[in-house]
């Protein structure tokens, strides 16, 4: 037995299926026009506060830096693995890397990030992953149309206490899933 409303609320849904169904595809990201790179992306770490971290992503404006220098990947799969981020330190620390990811050709991509504890991954300034908060080490993915070319990129990663770790991956035209290899990657000079 139906309640009063609920064929009203079945029509409502309905028309506005069809009006999504209508829009336009959204356009794929063009790539961005970098300047002199070299291989890797720029990593930062930092000592990780209370409340310094939201669901958006990392305000590194109040967080005291640890380290500064190029990484080749994004493949931290435990704790000892971060702690070389953090200049030794796993627990309460905070890294991010910057920098660019080539897009081999014109696509979907899909992005995912496996961390322990939150994490999240921009394509420009749009956040494509949001693996925010604090859990064991789990996958969360997101998908992107992207032109080929090199196109703006960060990671944010962030860990409390105890187990920890970060791998980014990523599947596309003619690429399986894999960690996203350090050939994709590049920064510029000194940052």
């Amino acid at each position: 037995q139906r309640k009063p409303g609920a064929l009203l609320d079945l029509r409502v849904g309905a028309r506005a299926a069809e009006r999504l169904a209508k829009l336009p595809a959204m356009d794929s990201r063009p790539a961005d026009d970098p300047g002199p790179t070299q291989p890797g992306l720029w990593m930062r770490s930092f000592e990780k506060g209370d409340g310094d971290i939201g669901m958006e992503g990392m305000n590194v404006a109040n967080l005291k830096p640890i380290a500064s220098r190029a990484a080749a990947t994004i493949d931290c799969f435990n704790k000892d693995e971060i702690k070389k981020l953090g200049d030794g330190r796993q627990d309460d620390v905070a890294v991010t890397f910057t920098g660019f990811i080539e897009a081999p050709r014109d696509g979907k991509y899909k992005f995912s990030l496996r961390s322990d504890d939150g994490s999240a991954l921009f394509i420009g300034s749009l956040m494509v992953v949001n693996h925010g908060g604090s859990q064991a080490m789990s996958e969360v993915e997101g998908e992107i149309a992207l032109k080929a070319g090199k196109h703006r990129f960060r990671v944010d990663y962030w860990n409390g206490r105890g187990d920890a770790g970060l791998v980014a991956a990523w599947s596309g035209p003619e690429v399986n899933k894999e960690t996203i290899p350090g050939t994709a990657f590049s920064h510029a000079p000194g940052k």
